[in-house]
Formats: structure tokens, C-alpha cells, sequence
């Protein structure tokens, strides 16, 4: 079916629940390395796993549009958070962020918090239900005292402000 004089726009995505694992999440990366329209992108509990936030982080890194992301639940640890990270260095337009129950760790919380430090248009950094140790609640509780305008959600859904 053509339409004429018609053009219509995927502005968000929504694919929670589907556990697609790595797999999926290369075909998504292909996907938001040509969107110039997708803003927002649910992709919780789908098992992406390490391997899985690389190739998202790959994407990351040319697109331009997306405003919001959640990869809530989906094992990406650590590495995959420094993925992420280095992935987000240079993006003007993220402004929400969910990576809460993942299992990001101590390493993973650093280099988030190193990548966002100076980031004027992240206002929302959701890393709930996952042990926050005292390290990492230190860390949080710094980079929240230069970020005044940040809401960070703890590991008890609290927002440190």
C-alpha cells in the first residue's frame, strides 16, 4: 500500500519483554543507526546482555535522536556499562537514562557517572533495585552534588537530591 504525500514517523519503541537477547539487539542497533525520528526506546527485560549493550552502544554513537532509554533488566554488568558510557561521551540529546537491575557494579557506576558528569541534558539516571554498595553510594552521592538539577533513583527508588 503507497501513500502519497504521507510520511509517517517512529517517534518511540517499545519492546519490552521480549527476550531477543544479543541477537536482537544487533538487529536494533542497525535499526537506530538510521532512525532520524525515534526519540524513545523501551527495551527492558530482554536479556541483551553484555554483547547485546555493545552493539546498542555502537548504534549510540551516530544517532541523534534519541531522548530516551530504558534497558532495565538486561545483564549488561559492568562492561556493558562502560559500553554505554563510552558510547553516550559525545551525545547532546539523551535525557533519560534507566539502567536499573542490571548489575552494573562499582566499575560501571564510575564510568557512568565520569561519562554524565558534564552533561547538560541528562535529568533523569535510574540505577534502582541493584546493590549499591558504600563505594558506589559515595560516588553517587558526589556526582549528585555537582549534577544539582539530576534526579538519580537508588537501589530503594528513592531520588538523591
Amino acid at each position: 500500500m503507497a501513500y502519497v504525500g504521507y510520511h509517517l514517523t517512529l517517534t518511540t519503541l517499545y519492546l519490552s519483554d521480549n527476550p531477543f537477547g544479543n541477537k536482537g539487539a544487533l538487529y536494533l542497533s542497525n535499526v537506530l543507526q538510521s532512525s532520524t525520528a525515534l526519540t524513545t526506546l523501551w527495551i527492558n527485560n530482554n536479556h541483551i546482555g553484555i554483547e547485546g549493550a555493545q552493539y546498542l552502544s555502537n548504534a549510540l554513537k551516530t544517532n541523534t535522536t534519541l531522548m530516551i532509554l530504558f534497558l532495565h533488566n538486561n545483564h549488561i554488568q559492568s562492561q556493558g556499562a562502560q559500553y554505554l558510557s563510552d558510547a553516550l561521551q559525545n551525545n547532546k540529546t539523551l535525557k533519560k537514562l534507566n539502567l536499573s537491575d542490571n548489575e552494573i557494579g562499582n566499575k560501571g557506576t564510575q564510568h557512568l557517572c565520569n561519562t554524565f558528569i558534564n552533561k547538560k541534558t541528562l535529568i533523569e539516571f535510574d540505577l534502582s533495585n541493584y546493590q549499591i554498595d558504600g563505594a558506589e553510594q559515595e560516588l553517587l552521592q558526589k556526582f549528585n552534588n555537582i549534577k544539582k538539577k539530576l534526579h538519580i533513583l537508588s537501589q530503594d527508588d528513592a531520588i538523591i537530591v
